[in-house]
């Protein structure tokens, strides 16, 4: 548990409680007198900050379906840049006779990319194809970013770079 601050779409505004990020059930959890607490999924609360870490709810469009859920966000702008966050559980499996269980274990899959507007909302991003398909309107930006080379987003940091070059235009 880290110390976080919850800011509910009201106005209201919880500071300074032991909160935590369950990746496998998208939502925050708190402690408070040594019992741990979940706090559903919901649009009411629509910001949380874990220490330098920034999570909002919204809803995206993520392996081609409507969803809603939190995404922490990198960059905030015209154009923002989100992480949704993935784990996977392998189950128990049993192994057979003689044999003992495998125990289940969670496997943290490396964050999705997610870029929004407020027109085109949020979607998923997974190269730079996609990024030029889905927000057609970027492509003369992109041009000046990448000087007639090929765009290139391989790392975290390409893509920070990227945003914030596209909100300084705006």
């Amino acid at each position: 548990f880290q110390t976080g601050h919850l800011f509910l779409s009201d106005g209201n505004e919880y500071n300074n409680i032991q909160l935590r990020y369950n990746i496998y059930y998208d939502q925050f959890e708190f402690t408070r007198e040594n019992t741990d607490y979940a706090l559903l999924k919901n649009p009411i609360i629509h910001q949380v900050n874990i220490g330098d870490r920034v999570f909002v709810h919204r809803k995206f469009i993520y392996k081609d379906q409507y969803q809603e859920g939190y995404l922490e966000q990198i960059v905030d702008g015209k154009y923002s840049l989100y992480h949704k966050h993935n784990i996977l559980l392998r189950a128990i499996e049993d192994i057979g006779a003689f044999s003992d269980a495998s125990e289940p274990k969670f496997w943290p899959q490396k964050p999705v990319i997610m870029i929004g507007n407020s027109t085109d909302g949020i979607i998923e991003i997974k190269c730079s194809k996609d990024l030029l398909n889905e927000f057609q309107e970027l492509r003369e930006s992109i041009d000046q970013y990448t000087g007639k080379k090929r765009l290139k987003l391989k790392s975290r940091e390409d893509y920070i770079q990227l945003i914030k070059f596209l909100n300084s235009r705006s």
